[in-house]
C-alpha cells in the first residue's frame, strides 16, 4: 500500500470522530516531546484527517510544536481507517507499571556499575522519558521490595499513594530493626557524628557479607548525623574550630506559605520552617557568627540565600569574620525555569550562594568555574521544598574539601547534603527543627542503599558471568 513519511503542520491535521477518548498521562508524554520531539510518526491520510497517534498529536499541540513526522497513505473508505485505529491500539500489550518500575531500575544499577557518574538525568536522557518518570519508576522498583504487596494494585498512580502512606513507618521501623549502635550520652554533636561515621566505614568482609554490612553502615551513619533541634542554640554547644567546612541553607526569610496554592512542590511546604522578617537580621548574625566560630582557621564555607536578603546577609557574614567573593557563585538548574507568574515574571532558573572564606584555604578543584550546572530535583520527588540534587551537592563537596573533612550542616532540611557526604566518605552532622524531615531522609537513605546493593549485585552477576565463559571446555 503506498505511502510517504513527511514533516505535516500540527494545524492542518484533522482528528474529529476519533474513537480512543482515554489518552492517559498526556502532560508526562508532552514533556518528554518537548525535550526529545516525536520519535514514533503518526499516520494520516491524503486530506490530512487522522488515522492512528491520538496522543502523540494532543502532546504535540500541548508541548507547542508547530510540525509532526507522520506517514501519509492512501486509506480505502472509513472501513480501512477504523481497523488501522483499533489495530494500532490491541495489537499492542504494554508492560504493567511494575514490570516497568523493575526493568528501568535494573538497567539503572547495570549502568551505575559501569559508570559512576551515571545519575537519573543520563537515564532519562537514553530512554527519551522525562527525570521525573525514571525518579518515580525507580522507587517505586525499591518500593516493590520493601513491601512486596505493592504489585497488587491495578495502577502505578494507586501503588504510588500506598507506598507513599507507609513509607515514614517502614523507615522507622527498619532502621530500628538494623542499627545495633548506641552513641555515648552526654557525647557533643561532632563527636557522635564522628563516631557514627567511623562505624559506617566498610570493613573488610566475605562478599556474602559485605552489602549487609554497608547496609547497617549506612543508617548508623543517617541516625547519628541527622539531629532534631534548634540550629541557634545547638550551635552553641559546638567545639570551636571543629569544622572544615560548611554549608548553610537557612529559611529566606520569604512567606513562602502563602504561596501554597501556587507553587508546584506544595505538599513539601509543611517541612518549610519561616523566619520574620523582623526577626531575619539577627538570626542571620547570629547563625553566621557560629558557623565561624565552628570552623578551623582556613575554611570555606557555602551560604546559600535569597536575592532579597542580598546585602543583609553579605553584612552578616562580612561581621562574622568571612571574607566573601565579590561575585556570587550561581546553581544554574537549565533552560526549564520556575515562575508563579509566567504571564508577567520571568522563569527563574538558577540560585545564588556566597562562597565565603575563613583564613585563606585552598580549593580542591583549583579554577573551577563559579556555576554549577544541574538539573534540579523534580517537584513530585521532593520531600523538602528546598531539596537539591544529590549532584549538586557531591560536586560542591569535591570543590571545596579534602579526605576526612568533617562537615557542619546547620539546616538540614532534605538532608541531601548528609547523603552526599556519606557517598563521599566523609564526615558530617546538623540539625533541623522537624522530626518529620528527618525521617524522610531516613527513606532517602534506605532507598540509596537498596540501589547500591542492586548495583554491586549487578556487577558482581556480571563478573561471575564473565568468569563462567572464560571456562576451559572440562573433558568427560
Amino acid at each position: 500500500m503506498p505511502f510517504k513519511l513527511k514533516q505535516i503542520k500540527l494545524n492542518e491535521i484533522k482528528s474529529e470522530d476519533r474513537f480512543r477518548e482515554d489518552l492517559g498521562d498526556i502532560h508526562e508524554l508532552a514533556e518528554n516531546i518537548r525535550e526529545k520531539g516525536v520519535i514514533t510518526p503518526i499516520t494520516v491520510d491524503e486530506d490530512m484527517n487522522l488515522v492512528a497517534g491520538g496522543r502523540r498529536v494532543t502532546a504535540a499541540r500541548l508541548a507547542d510544536l508547530k510540525t509532526i513526522p507522520a506517514v501519509i497513505r492512501k486509506i480505502e473508505g472509513p472501513q480501512d481507517a477504523r481497523e488501522i485505529e483499533l489495530f494500532e491500539n490491541i495489537h499492542r500489550k504494554d508492560m504493567n507499571w511494575s514490570e516497568r518500575s523493575l526493568l528501568e531500575y535494573e538497567i539503572y544499577c547495570l549502568e551505575s556499575s559501569k559508570n559512576p557518574k551515571w545519575n537519573k538525568s543520563k537515564q532519562a536522557e537514553m530512554l527519551s522519558v522525562s527525570h521525573t518518570s525514571v525518579g518515580r519508576h525507580i522507587t517505586l522498583a525499591v518500593a516493590l521490595q520493601i513491601v512486596p504487596e505493592l504489585v497488587n494494585c491495578k495502577t502505578e498512580e494507586e501503588a504510588w499513594k500506598k507506598w507513599h502512606g507507609v513509607k515514614e513507618q517502614l523507615a522507622i521501623a527498619e532502621l530500628s530493626r538494623r542499627i545495633t549502635y548506641n552513641m555515648e550520652g552526654g557525647a557533643s554533636a561532632e563527636e557522635a557524628a564522628d563516631k557514627a561515621a567511623e562505624g559506617a566505614k566498610p570493613k573488610e568482609y566475605t562478599k556474602k557479607e559485605r552489602l549487609d554490612q554497608q547496609s547497617q553502615a549506612a543508617v548508623r551513619f543517617a541516625d547519628g548525623a541527622y539531629i532534631v533541634g534548634d540550629t541557634l542554640e545547638l550551635i552553641k554547644k559546638v567545639k570551636s574550630k571543629c569544622c572544615h567546612f560548611a554549608e548553610v541553607d537557612p529559611p529566606y526569610g520569604i512567606k513562602l506559605q502563602k504561596q501554597r496554592g501556587r507553587v508546584a512542590d506544595q505538599h513539601t511546604l509543611d517541612a518549610y520552617n519561616e523566619i520574620s522578617a523582623v526577626d531575619y537580621p539577627a538570626f542571620l548574625q547570629q547563625t553566621a557568627v557560629g558557623v565561624y566560630e565552628a570552623l578551623v582557621d582556613k575554611a570555606f564555607c557555602v551560604w546559600w540565600f535569597g536575592p532579597t536578603w542580598y546585602d543583609q546577609v553579605r553584612k552578616a557574614l562580612g561581621m562574622a569574620g568571612f571574607k566573601i567573593a565579590d561575585i556570587p557563585a550561581i546553581w544554574y538548574k537549565g533552560q526549564i525555569g520556575q515562575t508563579n507568574s509566567p504571564e508577567t515574571h520571568l522563569a527563574n532558573s538558577y540560585e545564588m550562594f556566597f562562597v565565603c572564606r575563613k583564613g585563606a584555604p585552598a580549593l580542591n578543584k583549583r579554577g573551577r568555574s563559579n556555576v554549577f550546572h544541574f538539573d534540579p530535583v523534580p517537584p513530585r520527588q521532593k520531600v523538602h521544598p528546598t531539596e537539591r540534587p544529590i549532584e549538586l551537592m557531591e560536586e560542591i563537596l569535591a570543590t571545596f574539601t579534602y579526605p576526612n573533612s568533617r562537615i557542619l550542616v546547620p539546616f538540614l532540611g532534605s538532608g541531601v547534603t548528609l547523603r552526599a557526604i556519606y557517598k563521599n566518605q566523609l564526615k558530617g552532622f546538623g540539625w533541623d527543627l522537624s522530626e518529620h524531615s528527618r525521617n524522610l531522609y531516613l527513606e532517602k537513605v534506605l532507598e540509596d542503599v537498596e540501589t547500591e546493593k542492586r548495583a554491586a549485585e549487578a556487577v558482581e552477576a556480571r563478573e561471575k558471568s564473565g568468569r563462567t565463559r572464560g571456562q576451559p571446555d572440562q573433558e568427560d
